[in-house]
């Protein structure tokens, strides 16, 4: 058999067992390297604490900043600020991918801890809004680090175990977003929620929101610490290659599964044959999935802060920040407990489709809380009954449960999409990368765009869709989107 039809056969071979893990289980597991693992885990967990404190406070930030004309334009400004981070990592997330296949995972995700702690400290002592977006962007800047840590756990995993792995990682996200809202909500303004210890404080009453990220700052501190000491590095140097590819083997002596037993030597793919079909559509379902959920988690922040005569829930940061906490816990659940039970009965690829169907559902729900809030209050007052709010918070809790669940179900079949359309191990970094950036993108252009529709939606004085439900329709609609996407993606693979 000549070289071209080997090629030919191992290319048919890669596409089949791509197809083979979008559809179903496979027989046995390999066991995960647990302290890796548990390493990926802390720094993984960083990640979200810095990127979800400010979400309780940063309605009241923005508002205190005096920037905005009234409570209705404060959308825009919110949205702002909240994509800045997102929009400095689309610019990065590349290059730190690049960095990342040549000089290793592990400096690359120290740089990025080590940043997040300085510019997240500086970000709480904003006195102006301009400051305030400066410090947020190079928070983003300097963090490649989930792309990064992507490529780790497709390089310490094989088909049987990486979508163990990726819900592991999920989990640590998941405990990421339960911390960040809690620090938020709980530690701002700390002269006034916690008198008794700091109500002498010149520091945290001339910076209210300190606090909360000098905590998260130290989360990151302590992950760089054991990246340093702890963190092994999981990029295949050139010589470990050069030495495989100088020993000789007989054919009988290999491995049958050598792709998951050996490192054999790959040939460097340029960017455009990394780039294949597989991988552009894995990207685009991940970026469509970011862009629902950071529309969503943005929106759902101004809606809840609202007041009810706009068509919120008048909720306080403490109230935001305890819906995320818990919504956290149901994340955690969905990943432990959920996803698992519907892989075992459901392909990666309809797992993801039930899980968009149900965000459609649950966002258009979600708006009519204030439908409901207000008609539990009485006229001409416009302040809740301890039991008013109380039935108000459990209905608001509900959805957002529900939401949550049908957010991380349909994360990690996305993640495993782009994770295995990778044309080589070597390219991982880069395909990671490329991921992350169109992450970004979306979740740069998200609340943006989020935050205009809401501000347009409350100012517009038109009725029922285009008032408060119309940004959470919108949603809806890419949900739809999403799953016609893996339509695509499926299709594609079957013509290979």
């Amino acid at each position: 058999m000549n070289h071209s039809s080997v090629d030919l056969l191992e290319t048919v071979e890669d596409l089949e067992n791509l197809e083979t893990e979008m559809t179903q289980k496979p027989k046995e597991t390999t066991p995960l390297p647990l302290r890796q693992m548990m390493m990926i885990f802390i720094v993984t967990f960083v990640e979200p604490v810095q990127f979800g404190v400010i979400f309780p406070f940063v309605y009241f930030m923005v508002k205190d900043f005096g920037i905005a004309k009234d409570d209705r334009s404060l959308g825009v400004y919110v949205g702002m600020l909240s994509s800045v981070f997102c929009v400095a990592q689309l610019f990065t997330s590349l290059p730190w991918g690049w960095v990342s296949d040549r000089v290793g995972r592990r400096p690359v995700i120290i740089i990025g801890l080590l940043g997040n702690a300085v510019f997240c400290t500086l970000f709480g002592s904003s006195k102006t809004f301009a400051f305030a977006m400066v410090m947020r962007s190079l928070c983003g800047f300097l963090n490649g680090n989930v792309g990064v840590v992507k490529s780790m756990i497709g390089e310490l995993t094989d088909s049987s175990n990486r979508g163990l792995a990726f819900a592991f990682w999920q989990t640590a996200y998941g405990l990421g977003a339960i911390v960040g809202p809690m620090l938020g909500g709980l530690l701002v303004n700390p002269v006034e929620q916690f008198p008794g210890i700091f109500g002498n404080s010149q520091l945290f009453k001339e910076y209210p929101y300190l606090l909360p990220c000098l905590v998260g700052s130290f989360f990151s501190i302590v992950g760089a610490i054991l990246g340093i000491l702890l963190l092994e590095e999981t990029l295949k140097t050139k010589s470990t290659r050069s030495s495989i590819s100088n020993s000789t083997f007989n054919e009988e002596e290999m491995p049958l599964l050598q792709d998951e037993c050996i490192d054999i030597p790959e040939e460097n793919l340029t960017f455009k044959q990394t780039m294949t079909k597989e991988v552009q559509l894995s990207i685009l379902l991940y970026g469509i999935w970011c862009l629902i959920n950071i529309i969503y988690e943005e929106v759902y922040t101004l809606f809840v802060a609202e007041p009810l005569s706009a068509g919120g829930l008048q909720f306080t940061a403490f109230d935001i920040g305890t819906t995320l906490s818990i919504s956290g816990f149901v994340e955690l659940f969905g990943q432990i407990v959920i996803f698992p039970m519907l892989l075992k009965c459901l392909s990666l690829v309809n797992v993801f489709r039930i899980s968009a169907a149900l965000m459609a559902i649950f966002s258009i729900a979600l708006p009519f809380c204030s439908d409901f809030a207000r008609s539990l209050i009485n006229t001409g007052t416009s302040e809740y009954t301890p039991e008013q709010k109380s039935a108000v918070f459990w209905l608001l809790f509900l959805l957002l449960a529900g939401k949550t669940l049908a957010s991380v179900t349909g994360y990690i079949p996305v993640i495993m999409f782009v994770n295995d359309s990778a044309p080589t191990s070597s390219t991982l970094g880069t395909v990671h990368g490329c991921g992350q950036m169109t992450a970004s993108f979306m979740r740069g252009v998200g609340p943006i765009i989020g935050g205009s529709l809401w501000s347009w939606s409350l100012s517009n004085n038109l009725y029922f869709p285009f008032d408060h439900h119309f940004t959470f329709g919108v949603v809806a609609l890419l949900s739809v989107l999403g799953i016609v996407q893996s339509y695509r993606l499926e299709k594609n693979l079957r013509k290979q």
